[in-house]
């Protein structure tokens, strides 16, 4: 799933299009060739995607699924704390009805040990996401924009908006955001409370016919227009096939491509895919029928609810999550929700912000009840399936929470946002957010030096001088991309938003940071310098053979 590189010329012609390289169910557009634009081809994916009777009538196809599996340390410690009370709880169990219920709930929780949390993901085939990304970018943008502004939303909502900058010409970002928020609990000299709300799987929760309103609404109409009925259909009633599926299709009489002879690939491995999955109708029809018979269900999986019988029901809820419109949709259906939510806030002198799921209420202690009621009575409205974790006193691992700047346990339990932490004086990089970090520039080293090590044997290959700095990876992209040297990344960010001459603590992460940094890079250029000197020894074998010849 190779992302192609996009000319600089084509992200000036249109905005909504990205040209990605990823296998699917159909073709990928040829729109890019010799680095140059297909001005036919580019014409064609316009037209298309502008005419609404063209999009109206357009059928859809699945879309593909994977789970994204993320560490996630808050799950183990929420799985140690929940056993730990089970277990005591049970030690002073005075029935034996009271036991036996407990020795339940304590297995059940033993049983959900882990410290992995898989997030769905659903790509779309090619020429759908051009759909999704213009109807999301060229319409509903700039509506919703509009909309939240005359509404005085524009502070309230803060995921997945293209922001404008601040007042230092710099884009809004987590760590911007995340100052105000604190800059907020410092105006109040820490006389306040934090809220911290939680939504539960948010996506697959919503409502359908509230996700319809809104939309139509936004559009300045009563019922949706054709072609944007055809889109919401085609997200609300999707289908999709697992990767997995797709890998054991094609690596069946070979699974060694698999690098695991596995039941059903569960090690799946797309670069063994062909480019282009199905050349052919012929060849469609052939994985078709296969599946049927392999999986002996409906041909697409549907995200339907199953009822005794095993028949499958529409479920009136949840959206894909990946696809163009998902995020941009998700605060369209939440529009009703910030509107109250800011008016609540207005009338008791609260802040609110709402990033995606997670809700944040900066308010008094004397007004904590008030909140915690209006946002689950809110959340209800728009729709019953949706659920927000509720706040459990004294479970620091709890998703929701109540964070008192006015108490002393605050220093032990900071509220955590967006990245950081902050005890009500000092602010930190969040110790998750840097090692999440560090192993994402551990793979890009990795992958780096893999690269460097082919490019060298290519050299080596073809005849061309080995010379000094080749035996040091290049580092101008790493550290651009992973140091605050940088210009757009999480840490540079980090270090121009909070690191000021009497905050020492940040900067000292970050340099913490940039020193594993180097390790690694040293690690790679020692690795290198190895294949270097022995690529240059077997080199000298060679011309000293060449040379017992000649002579």
């Amino acid at each position: 799933m190779a992302k192609i590189k996009r000319p600089r010329k084509l992200r000036k012609i249109a905005r909504w299009l990205e040209i990605k390289g990823y296998s699917h169910l159909d073709r990928p557009r040829r729109l890019v060739v010799q680095n140059k634009i297909d001005k036919n081809a580019f014409s064609y994916v316009k037209n298309y995607v502008e005419d609404p009777e063209k999009v109206a009538k357009y059928m859809f196809y699945p879309f593909i699924g994977f789970d994204i599996v993320e560490r996630r340390a808050g799950k183990i410690n929420s799985f140690i704390y929940e056993t730990e009370r089970l277990q005591k709880e049970l030690k002073t169990a005075s029935t034996e009805e009271e036991k036996k219920e407990l020795q339940r709930k304590l297995e059940e929780s033993l049983e959900r040990k882990s410290i992995k949390k898989p997030r769905p993901i659903r790509y779309a085939a090619h020429m759908d996401g051009y759909i999704y990304s213009y109807y999301a970018k060229e319409i509903l943008t700039p509506l919703y924009e509009e909309k939240i502004k005359s509404l005085g939303l524009d502070d309230e909502v803060l995921a997945y908006r293209v922001a404008p900058p601040d007042e230092d010409s710099h884009r809004k970002n987590n760590c911007t955001m995340a100052k105000n928020v604190f800059d907020e609990i410092k105006r109040r000299n820490g006389k306040c409370i934090a809220l911290a709300f939680d939504i539960a799987s948010f996506y697959d929760h919503i409502d359908h016919k509230n996700l319809k309103i809104e939309w139509a609404s936004l559009l300045g109409k009563e019922q949706l227009p054709l072609d944007h009925y055809n889109l919401f259909k085609s997200l609300t009633n999707y289908s999709f096939i697992d990767i997995k599926e797709i890998c054991y299709f094609f690596n069946r009489e070979n699974q060694n491509i698999c690098n695991k002879n596995c039941e059903k690939c569960t090690n799946p491995e797309t670069r063994g895919f062909p480019k282009v999955l199905f050349k052919k109708t012929e060849d469609f029809r052939a994985f078709r029928d296969w599946y049927k018979i392999q999986y002996n269900h409906k041909f697409y999986k549907n995200p339907g609810l199953v009822d005794k019988n095993g028949k499958q029901l529409k479920r009136p809820f949840g959206i894909p999550q990946g696809s163009a419109m998902s995020a941009l949709l998700s605060n369209i259906y939440m529009m009703p929700f910030d509107g109250k939510m800011k008016e609540l806030a207005n009338s008791i002198g609260a802040l609110y912000r709402r990033y995606s799921d997670d809700i944040l209420f900066i308010c008094d202690y004397e007004n904590k009840d008030k909140v915690i009621t209006a946002v689950h009575e809110a959340i209800k409205e728009r729709g019953e399936s949706l659920e927000i974790h509720p706040i459990e006193e004294g479970n620091k691992y709890s998703k929701s929470q109540c964070y008192n700047f006015m108490d002393k346990t605050i220093k032990q339990r900071p509220l955590q946002y967006l990245g950081f932490s902050f005890d009500g004086e000092n602010i930190e990089i969040r110790g998750s957010s840097l090692a999440r970090y560090l192993r994402k520039s551990k793979r890009a080293i990795t992958a780096a030096k893999e690269n460097a090590k082919v490019k060298l044997r290519k050299m080596h290959g073809s005849g061309i001088q080995i010379q000094e700095k080749h035996k040091k990876l290049y580092r101008k992209t790493l550290y651009s991309r992973y140091t605050h040297l940088g210009k757009r990344n999480f840490i540079s960010y980090a270090y121009r938003a909070f690191v000021e001459p009497d905050n020492k603590i940040i900067k000292k992460q970050i340099k913490h940071h940039f020193e594993r940094l180097e390790e690694m890079l040293t690690i790679a250029d020692s690795e290198m310098e190895k294949l270097c000197n022995l690529l240059l020894k077997q080199k000298a074998t060679t011309d000293d053979e060449f040379n017992a010849k000649t002579s």
